[in-house]
């Protein structure tokens, strides 16, 4: 095979990778930015009602159409981006910290903790988390707090399970044998060692369940 040949592939490829990654920057940039910015950009407020145009059809003045008590759709829309935003943005910080340190300690530790672990996992796996998620929502009531607290929940078994997955790998490596002979503590293996290299894991499973938290938490 001639030698110019990977190259030449190579180089086609990543300009079209380039675009992609400057385009989803792109549109995540937008998203955020109408959170930001939303209110100011509805062009009404997102309670007012038109009880003359109830269920009414998209217009030049009601370009979402209204809801079924005359609220302008596209304003609440713009207005409801902030609050979806910070719902995601709570809820995958909290499901990484309690998911990674489960699946942490309990791929790292093994025996009775990892078994304990990883049967509360499968306990709470066996429900499913749209179902996990409204169960919850009904025990703690409406609202933001509620909705972070149900979501994060239906988010913690899986993200868990993926760590604890990659952390029984990664302990089996020889440099983490090696660091745990010279009897590095365990802390340190673990932050030093084992983390770092699970990171990868936890970043493209966080850049995942955001999107997800938004379907949820409208649902």
């Amino acid at each position: 095979m001639p030698e110019v040949a990977i190259p030449a592939i190579a180089n086609t490829y990543r300009p079209k990778r380039r675009v992609r990654l400057w385009a989803g920057a792109a549109l995540v940039g937008l998203y955020v930015r109408i959170a930001l910015i939303g209110d100011r950009l509805a062009p009404y407020h997102p309670d007012e009602q038109d009880l003359f145009n109830i269920l009414g059809a998209p217009d030049a003045a009601h370009w979402f159409g209204a809801d079924n008590i005359g609220r302008d759709q596209f304003s609440r829309l713009l207005v409801g981006t902030r609050f979806t935003l910070a719902v995601a943005f709570f809820v995958v910080v909290l499901a990484v910290t309690i998911g990674a340190t489960l699946g942490l300690i309990g791929g790292y530790f093994g025996g009775r903790v990892d078994a304990a672990v990883t049967g509360l996992v499968d306990l709470l796996l066996t429900v499913p988390e749209l179902i996990l998620a409204i169960a919850i929502a009904s025990v703690i009531g409406a609202g933001m707090t509620g909705l972070i607290v149900a979501t994060t929940a239906s988010f913690v078994p899986r993200l868990a399970r993926l760590i604890r997955g990659r952390v029984l790998e990664i302990r089996e490596e020889e440099y983490v044998q090696a660091a745990i002979t010279v009897g590095m503590s365990d802390t340190r293996v673990l932050l030093r060692h084992v983390l770092p290299n699970a990171v990868t894991v936890i970043v493209i499973e966080a850049s995942l369940l955001a999107g997800q938290a938004v379907l949820v938490g409208t649902a």
